[in-house]
């Protein structure tokens, strides 16, 4: 019975689900510390896909591989000032997500003139003191687990008054919660037991979605 106490002790368990907006497949990158799996994002209206001006920054990185970000999404219209991602563009489902937004500029001058700033949003709440100013290098990672995603999620990144680019997003990270067994297990659970327990360690470390 040793088993059972433990069982209903296990934190919810993190699967992630890394997504970036370089290309229209899913990829691995070699030099990901992680190996993760990287998928494409949803289609987006009103939204184009941009390219780093340069592209030297991408073995400099540490915990994210450079290619992951040098590409981002914003709204096709420079005069726009919302840059909206929603939760069909995150493959959100019927859970609850923790997650990982990162920010990287993709033009230096833009970075050096701060023409970029903008205020992060979930469902029409401010979560940041201060609006998020990508840096051109390295990146800025954005991340509240006292908020969670869930199934019809909606993120807005809204320009501050003083900008005059519109809002960038390079790549996220989602991290499906699912609770631990809650009873014990049968002696015909004990491979079912085994397995959870498994997956628990690698779900950790592999992006296997």
């Amino acid at each position: 019975h040793k088993e059972k106490a433990i069982c209903k002790e296990l934190e919810p368990i993190p699967v992630r689900r890394a997504l970036n907006f370089s290309c229209c497949i899913g990829c691995r990158y070699p030099d990901d510390p992680y190996d993760r799996y990287w998928h494409p994002s949803g289609a987006i209206d009103g939204v184009v896909t941009v390219a780093r001006d340069n592209m030297s920054f991408i073995k400099n990185l540490t915990d994210i591989p450079g290619l992951a970000l040098a590409h981002a999404i914003t709204p096709a219209s420079s005069n726009a000032t919302t840059l909206i991602v929603p939760s069909s563009a995150m493959g959100l489902g019927n859970y609850t997500y923790y997650y990982n937004f990162y920010f990287m500029e993709v033009l230096e001058a833009a970075y050096e003139n701060k023409n970029r700033s903008f205020d992060f949003l979930i469902d029409g709440k401010k979560f940041l003191d201060e609006a998020i100013v990508p840096p051109y290098q390295p990146f800025l990672t954005v991340y509240d687990h006292r908020q969670n995603l869930t199934a019809g999620s909606k993120i807005s990144l809204v320009n501050t008054p003083d900008a005059s680019l519109p809002p960038i997003l390079n790549a996220m990270e989602l991290f499906q919660l699912k609770t631990g067994l809650a009873d014990g297990t049968s002696e015909n659970d004990g491979l079912s037991l085994s397995h959870s327990h498994k997956e628990l360690v690698h779900t950790l470390w592999i992006n296997v979605l």
